[in-house]
C-alpha cells in the first residue's frame, strides 16, 4: 500500500512539475507576444492549445490521481503538439529563411516546442513501462487535496488559459487567423 501511495506522488509531483514548466513556457510566449509585438501565427496557436491541453491532463492527475487513460490522452496530445511543431519547423527549414518570431537561445519557440513534446512522449512511455497504474489503486471517489503550492500553480495556469483565449479573440476575432499576423484587430 505504501509503495502504492509512493508511485502515485511521484506521478503527481513530475505532472506538478510539467504544469510547472508548460505554464513557464505560456507566460514566456505572452511576453514576447506583448513586448516584441510578436503576435503568434495559427501554427503557434495550435501549438499552445496542445501545450494547454497538456497542462489539463496534467492537473486532471493531479487532481484526480493519475491513470492510463489520462496518460493515453496526454501522449495523443504531446504527438499533435509534435507534429505541428515539425510542421512549423519545416516551414523555416530553408537556408535563408530566418524563422517565425525571435530566437530564444539561438532556437524558435516552435523549435522549444517540438522539443518539449518530444521529451513529454519520451517521459509518458518510460513512466508507463516502468510504472503500473492499476485504476483499482487509486480510490476513484477521492480528490487529491492541493496543497498551497498546488493551487497557486492550478490558478496561474487557468489564468494563463483565459488570457490566451483572450488573446486569439483579440488577434483573430470570430474568424480564420493570418497567416502572418502583424497586428490586433
Amino acid at each position: 500500500m505504501v509503495k502504492n501511495y509512493t508511485e502515485i506522488k511521484v506521478h503527481i509531483f513530475f505532472n506538478a512539475l510539467l504544469l510547472c514548466a508548460l505554464s513557464i513556457l505560456l507566460i514566456m510566449a505572452f511576453y514576447f507576444q506583448l513586448t516584441h509585438n510578436e503576435l503568434p501565427c495559427p501554427l503557434c496557436l495550435l501549438q499552445r492549445v496542445c501545450f494547454i491541453g497538456l497542462g489539463s491532463i496534467a492537473l486532471l492527475n493531479i487532481i484526480y490521481g493519475p491513470r492510463p487513460s489520462h496518460y493515453g490522452l496526454m501522449l495523443l496530445t504531446t504527438l499533435l503538439g509534435f507534429s505541428i511543431s515539425v510542421r512549423q519547423i519545416f516551414l523555416h527549414i530553408q537556408p535563408r529563411d530566418l524563422g517565425y518570431g525571435h530566437p530564444v537561445f539561438g532556437i524558435h519557440f516552435y523549435t522549444w516546442g517540438a522539443i518539449l513534446f518530444f521529451l513529454v512522449a519520451i517521459f509518458i512511455g518510460i513512466g508507463l513501462l516502468l510504472e503500473h497504474i492499476k485504476t483499482n489503486d487509486i480510490n476513484k471517489n477521492s480528490v487529491q487535496q492541493l496543497t498551497i503550492t498546488g493551487k497557486i500553480i492550478s490558478i496561474v495556469f487557468l489564468i494563463l488559459i483565459i488570457l490566451n483565449l483572450v488573446s486569439v479573440l483579440f488577434e483573430c476575432g470570430l474568424s480564420q487567423c493570418p497567416d502572418n499576423p502583424l497586428n490586433y484587430l
